[in-house]
């Protein structure tokens, strides 16, 4: 793998990395580079597959590994079994990167200088447009950002979907620590992410911990212009425990300059925020906090559950602490339970075009109304669906595999005919017919669904 990113050229888009656990280099200094232009590593493959429609990224984990002795046996700022292990998992140094279906894991950003920064991926100052999609973060630790950090220095956008952070520790950031300086415009969006078991807290007793075990975002420089979106996200078991006295607790920061020549707008739909403990242990603290600076200029909530409603905010619509039920948070499913008051309770218009998938791939909006949180309550997947099977609407299509037109034979007419590639976003779409050309889509295996007045049923296509 490292081969492979060293040898790219600018003539390459993408690079496909079989399931398995890979490392960057024998020493800590060692990182995956993603350092060409518009590149795109896809993980969750098999290695039978011709498409990346094709591949499944919950049943072919893809890792990519700082642990390089495979000898960790913990996590933490000062846990000696990981003092062999690479700071930085990834560097991107490149613009329009995109990482697909990665779990990144175990760096460990214990050094000086930019070697304490974010175990996980550290991004160049100057990188546009990175996209994470599908991807984890899992144990990564950084004396400032624990899985990721960015100071920003460009006019850029940076975007989330459908990846987890888990057990990331810093003393502050310990998910995402994200800077926006001086007279930069920035755009952050993060959505269908869960947050858990993340950890802000003291290096020792001069380096204080602050706040923001999920997050940290700040609009830090003199004409900073930054736009936060947090939707559909799930932040729990979450730990804020750093003693720096200035700084307010709580598992996600969003913040603007003291001196108010920065811009900070942030916006929170759909989403929950349940069982974080700030400060001291057990202790129901703000959920959205300032750390030590200032807050936002407006922080609008819609449609959320926290535990504390919220209360240091002003802009809230629908928003309580009423208990969301999940299955078993102390084991940390954050699954809902029937009768959960997030369920059919977030707003649809809230949620981003192209999102079509919960986090574990099943139908994001179901029952007409999208639920708060990350997981979609009884939906029926997207991907792994099995192939047709009779009923009392019988349903052909054919041919199969498809280069051009599929048709549709059915009773009734369908009303509409859907296609989903494997990231669960829908690439065709059409109504009142029986048929719809595959040939402006790329080969590899499709779900088709196909809605009649009797009922609504899904059928798996492979696109020549």
């Amino acid at each position: 793998l490292t081969d492979a990113l060293s040898n790219v050229t600018s003539n390459t888009t993408e690079i496909w990395v079989v399931s398995g656990t890979y490392v960057p280099g024998s020493n800590r200094t060692s990182s995956f580079v993603v350092g060409v232009d518009g590149l795109t590593v896809y993980g969750g493959f098999d290695g039978t597959e011709s498409a990346v429609t094709e591949r499944d990224v919950l049943s072919n984990p893809t890792i990519f590994s700082g642990d390089v002795n495979n000898d960790d046996t913990g996590v933490g700022m000062t846990n000696t079994s990981r003092n062999d292990n690479t700071y930085h998992v990834v560097r991107i140094t490149a613009n329009n990167i995109t990482l697909d279906g990665i779990q990144i894991n175990d760096g460990h950003a214990n050094g000086s200088s930019t070697n304490g920064y974010a175990g996980g991926v550290l991004i160049a100052d100057t990188a546009e447009n990175p996209t994470f999609r599908h991807c984890e973060f899992n144990r990564n630790v950084g004396l400032t950002g624990g899985a990721i950090r960015v100071n920003i220095n460009v006019n850029t956008s940076m975007t989330f979907e459908n990846c987890t952070f888990y057990n990331n520790v810093s003393r502050y950031g310990s998910g995402i620590y994200f800077l926006v300086n001086n007279n930069r415009t920035v755009t952050l969006n993060v959505t269908n992410c869960l947050f858990y078991q993340n950890i802000s807290t003291d290096l020792n007793a001069t380096d204080e911990g602050f706040t923001g075990s999920s997050m940290w975002i700040r609009a830090n420089g003199s004409g900073a212009n930054l736009t936060s979106t947090i939707t559909n996200c799930t932040f729990g078991n979450n730990l804020d425990r750093g003693s720096r006295a200035d700084s307010e607790k709580g598992t996600l920061a969003f913040s603007r300059r003291t001196d108010g020549t920065s811009t900070h707008n942030a916006t929170i739909n759909n989403s929950i925020f349940y069982y974080n403990d700030q400060g001291v242990s057990g202790a129901t603290g703000v959920s959205v906090n300032r750390g030590h600076t200032s807050y936002p200029n407006a922080v609008f909530v819609n449609n959320s559950i926290s535990e504390d409603a919220f209360s240091n905010l002003s802009f809230l619509t629908n928003t309580s602490s009423a208990d969301p039920l999940f299955t078993d948070s102390n084991m940390d499913d954050f699954t809902l339970q029937s009768g959960s008051p997030a369920i059919d309770s977030g707003n649809n218009s809230q949620v981003p075009a192209g999102i079509t998938a919960d986090l574990l791939f099943n139908q994001r909006i179901h029952n007409t109304t999208v639920d708060m949180g990350v997981y979609e309550f009884g939906a029926p997947p997207i991907l792994s669906i099995g192939d047709f099977q009779q009923n009392e609407n019988p349903v052909t299509v054919y041919p199969n595999p498809v280069k051009g037109l599929l048709h549709v034979a059915t009773i009734q007419m369908p009303k509409s005919i859907s296609v989903y590639n494997s990231n669960g976003q829908q690439v065709l779409q059409v109504s009142n017919t029986d048929e719809l050309n595959f040939s402006t889509i790329p080969s590899g295996l499709y779900i088709v669904k196909i809605v009649t007045d009797r009922n609504t049923q899904t059928v798996k296509v492979l696109k020549k």
